[in-house]
């Protein structure tokens, strides 16, 4: 929903240089808080998932954490289930069955 709007300030700050970019993000702060939020959120974002910010910060990523054996065998048994077991199915038809 707000593609447009922070794809327009990208093309105006794309000439701006790198030791005036904190004024013009300052300004567009006080002067345009609509545009400024977004687009402060993508480049924060951005900046986060850099591999060389998530080594520094010590944040993995995405990975695998499956359950052992024992644990994936006795779901049933520890009770962990028991919620989903009593709400029943889920499934809905799209014909309206």
């Amino acid at each position: 929903d707000v593609f447009d709007l922070v794809l327009g300030a990208v093309d105006q700050l794309k000439d701006v240089s790198a030791a005036d970019m904190r004024a013009a993000l300052k300004q567009m702060w006080a002067d345009d808080k609509a545009t400024f939020d977004p687009l402060s959120s993508i480049l924060a974002g951005a900046y986060f998932m850099t591999p060389q910010v998530k080594a520094l910060i010590g944040q993995p990523g995405p990975h695998r954490d499956p359950a052992g054996f024992e644990d994936a065998a006795n779901e049933l048994e520890t009770g962990i289930l028991d919620p989903v077991l009593e709400r029943g199915s889920i499934y809905v038809s799209a014909a309206g069955e």
